[in-house]
């Protein structure tokens, strides 16, 4: 118990350390652009707003699962298709030389029961992690396998570097997809996550880019 509450501990006074460092950012670009306002410095302040929102709003999600013993799940009848439309309307990026694709496999069930607020939060910080690491294109996915709903982001970054995935693989926006993950539940089988070195771009050299799945019951 000792050793799960200090690491919890930890966890939660590395996202706070984070959260103070931005903050500062934030106030110096704002005192920047009040001396000197420009178009670009106002899209840099918005774009660190919702990245600090994002935190914030997965660090206390994350809290609360752990207060509680695991996020509640609210679920309803939901379109998939319709959910990563949503997203890919608005990627949680301003980059002009990134795209992002949806792509809705065959088979694909036109409704799906699960929790849209939580699973959008998931994908969505999936997302932001892809777009920080994707050359030019990232593919918002969704298929239907083993019986469930598996929700895809596949970038062209990197490749399987074992360093840069266990990057990627940790933090608050991992630890949130998990959360949401566990929270689904049905039939004795629960939601999963996975990320691996299998995303978009492929060569002689093997595989490049990351794969981050959100695969739900």
């Amino acid at each position: 118990m000792r050793t799960a509450l200090a690491g919890a501990g930890t966890w939660q006074a590395l996202v706070a350390h984070d959260l103070k460092n931005a903050l500062g950012t934030l106030e110096e670009r704002l005192a920047g652009l009040a001396l000197a306002p420009t178009v670009e410095a106002a899209e840099q302040a918005h774009r660190q707003c919702r990245d600090l929102r994002r935190k914030l709003v997965g660090m206390l999600l994350v809290q609360r699962g752990e207060a509680e013993g695991g996020l509640p799940a609210w679920t309803t009848d939901e379109s998939p298709a319709d959910l990563i439309a949503v997203l890919a309307e608005s990627p949680p990026w301003s980059r002009a030389d990134l795209r992002v694709d949806c792509q809705v496999e065959p088979g694909t069930p036109a409704c799906w029961t699960f929790d849209r607020h939580l699973v959008r939060l998931a994908l969505d910080a999936a997302l932001h992690n892809a777009g920080r690491f994707a050359a030019s294109r990232v593919v918002l996915g969704v298929s239907a396998e083993r019986g469930g709903l598996r929700f895809e982001v596949l970038d062209d970054g990197p490749g399987p570097d074992p360093v840069a995935l266990h990057e990627r693989g940790t933090g608050l926006g991992t630890a949130l997809c998990r959360a949401v993950a566990d929270a689904h539940r049905m039939a004795g089988r629960c939601g999963e996550v996975q990320l691996d070195g299998l995303g978009l771009a492929r060569g002689s050299q093997g595989g490049r880019g990351a794969r981050f799945s959100l695969w739900l019951p």
